[in-house]
C-alpha cells in the first residue's frame, strides 16, 4: 500500500451520545469532542469441543461484547458533568445513561468509503484524571464496554 494511503488519526471523528431512562438522548460535548486516542477491541473466547472417537476438535467463537478506552485533553467540566450523572444514577438505585459510540473513519484513496463504526448499548467510566505539571495540560482517560457493533 502506498505510504500516503495509510489512515492517520486526523481521518477519524468520534462521536458520544448517552440515552437516559427517561429516553433523552444527549451529544457529549466539550472536552468529549477532542478525543487524543481511541482503542477498541472484541471481548470473546475461543472455545475447544472434544469428543470421543472424533477426529479434530470443533472451535467455537463465543462474543462477549466490545471494550475500549480513550483520553483526551480536559477544556471544561463536561466529563465532570458525566461521573456526577453515573454516581447519582448508582445511588438512586437507576439505570445509568446507555451509550453509544460512533466512530468514523475517513481513507484518503480514491473511491474507498467512509467506514462508520457503531457501539451500542455502553457504559463507560473515568479511569484517571491526570495533573502532570503546572505547565502541563490536564488529561482525562476513560474505559468503557459495549454490547452491540452496527
Amino acid at each position: 500500500m502506498p505510504r500516503q494511503q495509510r489512515s492517520r488519526g486526523q481521518e477519524v471523528t468520534l462521536r458520544l451520545l448517552t440515552q437516559s431512562a427517561l429516553g433523552a438522548v444527549q451529544r457529549l460535548a466539550g472536552s468529549f469532542f477532542k478525543v487524543r486516542d481511541f482503542t477498541w477491541n472484541d471481548v470473546g473466547d475461543l472455545k475447544e469441543d472434544g469428543f470421543l472417537g472424533e477426529v479434530a476438535d470443533d472451535i467455537d467463537y463465543q462474543n462477549h461484547g466490545f471494550a475500549g478506552s480513550f483520553s483526551f485533553d480536559k477544556t471544561d467540566s463536561s466529563s465532570l458533568i458525566y461521573v456526577r450523572q453515573l454516581v447519582l444514577s448508582d445511588r438512586a438505585s437507576t439505570k445509568p445513561p446507555d451509550l453509544t459510540i460512533i466512530s468514523t473513519t475517513v481513507f484518503r484513496g480514491f473511491g474507498i468509503p467512509d467506514e462508520v463504526v457503531t457501539f451500542t448499548n455502553g457504559i463507560m467510566m473515568m479511569a484517571s484524571e491526570n495533573v502532570a505539571g503546572r505547565k502541563d495540560f490536564i488529561n482525562n482517560a476513560y474505559e468503557w464496554k459495549a454490547k452491540h457493533l452496527l
